[in-house]
């Protein structure tokens, strides 16, 4: 099906380029942040355990399950009515409110500097939903422009809602690791360098999922 034709169109780590620095450097991590643990090195990937309680993993399920839509993505946001074959969940962005400062509260310790997050998103997978190998960042960088500072997504925090004992792992294929979705876990993972220029490395797919499957995205600036 298209799930299947789409996911061999993968990024080639033939060549890339590291930013203005020449060398990877990533938005800083606090690594003694409590349940945090290290899946991969270069780029860097983390888990970190128990990130939400189970009360608040179901209370932001019961928040957004009445709003929820379908997804779209960067392609298709602002075009009325259109969805996209590539990402078939469903979501919605939450609202300030209680929630979002608790999350945010939850965030402040985890990295060196205070960052910029956008809006939460809840999202919902049903069985055989996916979202193929993609992008978080854009690639806005270009060779003549390799020392302006772009204001791109610097890290992605995915919390996972509730266990999903089949299907449904989040994989990056250039790198071979993929995650089961354990309730209340967070993974962390950078799409682009600290200078805004995206790394490709961290092109990564929700993989379809057989068990109902909900997660929170958070992409910080």
């Amino acid at each position: 099906g298209i799930y299947r034709k789409r996911q061999a169109k993968h990024i080639s780590l033939s060549s890339y380029p590291f930013g203005k620095y020449g060398f990877p450097v990533f938005e800083a991590l606090n690594e003694a942040y409590p349940g945090l643990k290290v899946l991969n090195r270069s780029p860097p990937i983390y888990l970190v355990h128990d990130f939400l309680t189970p009360a608040q993993c179901d209370a932001l399920i019961k928040t957004a399950e009445p709003g929820l839509v379908r997804s779209q993505t960067s392609s298709t946001a602002n075009i009325k009515n259109n969805v996209t074959r590539s990402r078939t969940s469903s979501g919605m962005w939450l609202q300030n409110g209680p929630q979002v400062a608790r999350i945010a509260l939850k965030l402040r310790p985890l990295f060196l500097r205070q960052m910029q997050p956008e809006s939460p998103q809840v999202t919902r997978y049903h069985e055989g939903e996916f979202y193929v190998p993609h992008m978080d960042a854009g690639d806005h960088m270009r060779p003549d422009q390799a020392s302006v500072d772009v204001d791109n997504r610097k890290a992605t925090v995915l919390t996972y809602l509730n266990d999903v004992p089949r299907g449904g792992h989040t994989t990056f294929p250039l790198l071979k690791v993929s995650v089961p979705p354990t309730r209340g876990a967070a993974l962390i993972f950078f799409p682009s360098f600290a200078d805004g220029y995206i790394d490709k490395r961290a092109l990564h797919e929700a993989q379809p999922a057989i068990d109902e499957k909900w997660v929170m995205q958070l992409w910080l600036h």
